[in-house]
């Protein structure tokens, strides 16, 4: 993980609505076989980086997985809460000029029967 997204992580895991769905299992990149659902999956989309201004904006793939469509929901729901529009300082460290919910979609895996949700998030900041 990238420092954006370890401070993101780590600003998320005190969300207590979203803990309170998840607990602790934010995970990066692929979740551990056979983990407790539900639980979300982080990783970078990409980053664009402007050294000029020292600013940098990862975009953050965030993906909700559920074997209930209805719980998917609510954790997508929170993670937007927490996220967007978020401004100020993430993890007593990162500084965030914005959080912007680009996009997020509720999709069924046919074979395991789970509901997955990618949730994307442009965070501008500065540069570390």
């Amino acid at each position: 993980m990238s420092s954006e997204e370890i401070h993101a992580a780590n600003y998320l895991e005190t969300i207590t609505d979203l803990t309170d769905l998840i607990g602790t299992r934010l995970y990066d990149m692929e979740a551990p076989e056979g983990s407790n659902l539900p639980y979300v999956v982080m990783r970078r989309i990409s980053n664009v980086r402007n050294r000029q201004i020292k600013q940098v904006a990862p975009r953050i793939e965030l993906t909700a997985i559920s074997d209930d469509r209805e719980e998917c929901r609510m954790v997508v729901k929170e993670l937007v809460n927490a996220l967007n529009g978020f401004c100020g300082i993430m993890d007593s460290e990162l500084h965030v000029k914005a959080a912007v919910h680009v996009s997020e979609v509720l999709l069924r895996d046919e074979e395991t029967g789970r509901y997955y949700a990618p949730v994307d998030f442009i965070l501008i900041c500065k540069e570390q």
